[in-house]
């Protein structure tokens, strides 16, 4: 189930919200879409957007690219999670990504990249900091860092400079982290 909507001081649907049944989980986004046909007429759904005054109908759900592009501002990110009960602060020193490179083009060989970003926060009230983002290939075994707090964050996210992503998707599996505790203070 999901639904679009305006954004605060806008007229243009450009926000949505999806929720799974399923998973019992909550999405949000930016899309800006004003008419939708979904799939049956077509194998693929359509929808429009018009920007100023320029009309586009796009093709949805075909390939992993942004009309030849590769796509800006894909990412997965984790809800916050306490390092150890949260009590104490706990060290980061690695992780192992479990991520596979899939679609147009998967092999190792283009150079595809995903960058793994690790934020982490002290006190439940303090804003998150970026500890460090590292690149990741599909030969990536693990990723050595120095990341101390309470609570992390992770983030997958495509590196939109690299162009030897288009055609490139990705899938995340059960990402490790390696934590001891490194004192109260």
């Amino acid at each position: 189930m999901g639904w679009f909507y305006c954004s605060k001081d806008t007229t243009v649907i450009d926000k949505y919200v999806t929720y799974n049944y399923e998973e019992n989980v909550w999405m949000i986004g930016e899309l800006s879409r004003t008419c939708w046909l979904d799939e049956g007429i077509f194998s693929n759904p359509k929808a429009t957007e018009s920007t100023n005054d320029v009309g586009y109908l796009y093709n949805h759900e075909t390939g992993n690219d942004n009309d030849e592009t590769a796509m800006t501002n894909v990412f997965i990110e984790s809800s916050d999670f306490d390092l150890g009960e949260g009590d104490d602060y706990q060290f980061i020193s690695e992780i192992i990504p479990d991520i596979k490179f899939i679609g147009d083009a998967a092999t190792g060989a283009n150079g595809q990249t995903l960058d793994i970003v690790l934020k982490r926060r002290n006190f439940p009230g303090e804003e998150l900091t970026t500890a460090g983002t590292t690149a990741c290939t599909s030969v990536t075994t693990k990723v050595n860092t120095r990341v101390r707090g309470r609570q992390a964050v992770i983030r997958l996210q495509s590196n939109d400079t690299n162009t030897s992503n288009i055609g490139m998707s990705f899938r995340a599996g059960a990402t490790r982290i390696d934590t001891r505790p490194d004192g109260k203070r």
